[in-house]
């Protein structure tokens, strides 16, 4: 868990890793809260042994997450933003849903939440197994799992899990990659939250124009370096697209 100053949310966060049903977790908190700031977090950290705070440095969200997987010592790696929460069954559901069976991503469904009020994230699966690279092919089109949703394997994370180390969007390439190589299991349970109305969110500075650009990065990139799971499906829409083009203008 990145955390740059907010101790509440960040309170609210560690207390719903704290509430798991499943236990045997160790929580990584990468601060890069600035002094004396920084104490409340430092705080916080010291509240269960299991939670282990890290002084990042002044890197960005994608070096610390990257930062994590090569300090966790578990098998299963979960992103949690510091402004979001999960339900108190997450990680046993998760848990279960990996054990003895053949999978590289799992995620949960997820709610926004803005000032109280909950709004579900429509999800393109049914519940249970799906075989790579079909969510991949999907998270290209248009991602649907939330940073704090999805886990992959530790070593995943650390081998292959961050190949743009410039995007701030590292969720979405760490589970899409995830997917194309391994079977992806979707919990049809809502058991993670997603802040809406917390200060200084990422997605509030840095504006559209950047992530625009970041997709545009990440797809470009996943079209030259993986063409058989993406480049059919992007020649498809863009013969439909001109298609359609082409049917308004004779109709017109």
């Amino acid at each position: 868990m990145p955390t740059l100053g907010r101790p509440d949310y960040v309170e609210r966060a560690v207390t719903s890793v704290l509430r798991q049903t499943f236990s045997d977790f160790e929580l990584l908190i990468l601060d890069n809260t600035p002094l004396p700031s920084q104490d409340s977090i430092r705080r916080i950290s010291e509240s269960d042994p299991r939670i282990i705070f890290v002084e990042r440095g002044n890197v960005g969200v994608t070096a610390a997450r990257k930062m994590g997987a090569e300090l966790s010592k578990g098998r299963l790696f979960a992103l949690l933003d510091s402004d979001d929460y999960w339900g108190p069954t997450r990680l046993e559901k998760h848990v279960r849903a990996w054990k003895d069976r053949t999978v590289g991503l799992s995620w949960d469904r997820w709610v926004e939440v803005t000032q109280g009020a909950f709004r579900e994230f429509p999800q393109p699966f049914r519940a249970g197994l799906i075989e790579p690279p079909k969510v991949a092919v999907k998270l290209y089109k248009r991602n649907f799992i939330h940073a704090s949703s999805g886990i992959v394997s530790t070593s995943f994370a650390r081998s292959l899990g961050f190949p743009f180390p410039s995007i701030m969007s590292s969720d979405w390439t760490l589970f899409m990659r995830a997917a194309e190589y391994y079977r992806s299991c979707f919990i049809d349970e809502t058991l993670s939250f997603k802040e809406l109305s917390a200060p200084d969110r990422i997605t509030d500075t840095e504006g559209q124009a950047f992530f625009s650009w970041e997709i545009i990065t990440v797809r470009r990139w996943l079209l030259v370096n993986r063409p058989k799971i993406y480049g059919l499906d992007y020649v498809r829409r863009k013969a439909l697209k001109r298609l359609r083009m082409a049917t308004k203008k004779n109709y017109n």
